[in-house]
């Protein structure tokens, strides 16, 4: 049987290599000397790389003195000066993305190779599909960008922004959220955090719900279960008393609502999973499910619950997972709301609105955070009346603390705690 030769192509690294001796150097930074196929063409790179990064200068005399003691396993002085026959500078950077193409694939040769042994052996199946996909996010296809080749994109994007109207970003679907932060800008990590029972989770379902209108939407819920998530949907689009229900005192005329509520939810594009605990295995899934469907959004209900899958302490598994949530939205190209508790400094002060320090383990979660909403509602902290003189019964506010791209501020939401619902506020409304 035939021994398959691995992807690889020779000339194309030898013209990688004749055209860094003659002066073109950018493959530099795309290429690896483990991209190369040819032991001796790995030696060579590796050499020229380091000059580079020294700032030495790479010429055949001065390259073939620095290699001296591996010159002859290289093929010796006359292979390195013969590199530059036939080769064409201009085509350097072709050449140098078909030698890539070849490593890459050479790479998921190995990974898949690897996993199909492993998952004979009885592997952990999210391990092998996170280590498959990640194959194809190690590139970075960065570097710097001439501005003429940016700005007629820009100015596209503006025209469709401006002719559509509204937020630039996703739309919350709560107006006055959206006019102070200009929506869910696209690889932004967003921060929703709040005490307990200030309806964080009731807030990332009712945007959940209106972004699944138009697009995609992931719940991971390491906290509650997909039915919990499910029912809590239905009746906040109902508008009926959750509590009720789950304490067996719903009346039964209130299930003609709860079906028009369900129906309507059905034809929404909103996507729950309660059985990933690791951040590993939030990943693999979000990215299994945009590749399939796409995805407008992800919500993670929440941080200080995920396992970081390597026995860091506390602090430091909980400022890991938040970078590599950072680093999420990047890979997912669609804003990912963490919803985050609040530690109890905030019950201590005698103004009890939430402020960045209030985070647990806020150092690293500010840090890598795009935006802060910190959620409250005063009536539960014995508040009465905000300083206008309005009553502050059945108003939450949303405290914009951290904006990397623009104004914060705070702005008001009638909260229904009946349904666990919102809708947009009204100055002097009178709210039930």
């Amino acid at each position: 049987m035939a021994v398959e030769v691995p992807p690889q192509n020779l000339d194309a690294e030898n013209s990688v290599l004749g055209g860094i001796l003659l002066g073109d150097e950018e493959s530099f930074g795309i290429l690896q000397p483990s991209d190369f196929y040819n032991e001796s063409h790995r030696i060579i790179y590796k050499a020229m790389k380091e000059r580079w990064a020294q700032g030495e200068a790479i010429e055949p005399v001065s390259l073939i003195q620095s290699m001296a003691p591996v010159l002859e396993s290289v093929g010796g002085a006359y292979y390195i000066t013969g590199l530059m026959d036939g080769a064409v500078s201009s085509q350097v950077m072709i050449h140098a993305k078909i030698v890539r193409d070849h490593a890459d694939r050479r790479n998921a040769i190995r990974v898949l190779t690897r996993q199909i042994d492993s998952l004979y052996g009885g592997g952990d199946i999210e391990e092998c599909h996170s280590e498959i996909l990640s194959v194809f996010d190690e590139r970075d296809e960065g570097g710097y960008k001439e501005i003429k080749e940016t700005v007629l994109a820009a100015v596209e994007r503006i025209d469709k922004n401006v002719s559509r109207g509204g937020t630039t970003g996703l739309s919350t679907g709560i107006k006055d959220l959206d006019y102070l932060t200009g929506g869910m800008g696209r690889n932004e990590m967003i921060v929703l955090a709040g005490r307990p029972s200030m309806g964080k989770t009731a807030l990332a379902i009712f945007i959940a719900r209106h972004v699944s209108k138009a697009g995609n939407v992931a719940i991971a819920s390491v906290e509650s279960s997909t039915d919990e998530i499910t029912e809590r949907a239905i009746f906040q689009s109902a508008g009926l008393d959750y509590k009720l229900y789950r304490s067996g005192s719903m009346h039964g005329g209130d299930m003609s609502r709860v079906l028009t509520a369900a129906a309507d939810l059905e034809v929404l594009s909103i996507n729950i999973d309660h059985s990933g605990k690791t951040i590993d295995e939030i990943f693999s899934r979000a990215r299994r499910l945009k590749s399939r469907k796409g995805l407008s959004l992800l919500i993670i209900d929440y941080m200080q619950l995920i396992g970081g899958g390597r026995g860091e302490k506390e602090y430091s598994q909980v400022s890991d997972i938040s970078h590599r949530i950072k680093g999420m939205t990047k890979s997912l190209d669609c804003p990912v709301i963490v919803i985050c508790q609040l530690n109890r400094m905030v019950i201590h002060r005698s103004k009890k609105e939430p402020i960045l320090s209030d985070l647990r383990d806020s150092g690293k979660i500010e840090e890598d955070a795009d935006q802060v909403w910190m959620i409250h509602r005063p009536e539960l902290c014995g508040v009465d009346n905000f300083d206008s003189g309005e009553f502050t019964a059945g108003i939450s506010q949303i405290f914009v603390r951290k904006h990397r791209n623009g104004p914060t501020g705070s702005i008001k939401i009638v909260f229904h705690k009946t349904s666990m619902g919102f809708r947009d506020y009204s100055p002097m409304e009178e709210v039930l």
